[in-house]
């Protein structure tokens, strides 16, 4: 009986992922240690029509840069992400510092930073972003 090699791969394993992801490690650590948060469908409404395709190809493109949809009509949608730090930065940061860093760390972690963009189409099908907004909220 040979054994079988277990290999973690990432659930997107092209380049552009491992040149994104900021990590030395590349996008293996961010998929073994990256925490997704399940995205509540009761609270996302549904579009009453399909989307334009240069909305939909908009908002494909953010959800590969990790953001989540909040919630999409036929003319806007509303697009929302986590940001921080990643965990091996965090922790390299830690060891480096005598676990000094832990101080903002900590307080960093319980109120995380979200941004929220909105997309919205003209009569014309050109898509318009709104400005990044920046919030901190409890969790």
């Amino acid at each position: 009986m040979s054994a079988t090699p277990i290999v973690l791969s990432p659930t997107r394993s092209d380049a552009a992922t491992a040149a994104r992801s900021g990590c030395p490690l590349g996008a293996y650590c961010t998929c073994v240690f990256q925490k997704v948060e399940p995205v509540d469908t009761a609270s996302v409404e549904t579009p009453t029509a399909p989307l334009g395709e240069a909305l939909q190809a908009e908002v494909t493109n953010l959800t590969d840069w990790g953001w989540h949809v909040v919630s999409a009509h036929p003319s806007e949608v509303a697009l929302e992400r986590r940001r921080g730090l990643g965990f091996c930065p965090n922790v390299l940061l830690a060891m480096a510092t005598g676990f000094v860093w832990l101080i903002v760390w900590v307080p960093r972690a319980r109120r995380p930073l979200f941004e929220s963009v909105t997309l919205t189409t003209d009569a014309a099908g050109a898509v318009t972003t709104s400005p990044v907004t920046r919030t901190r909220r409890a969790r």
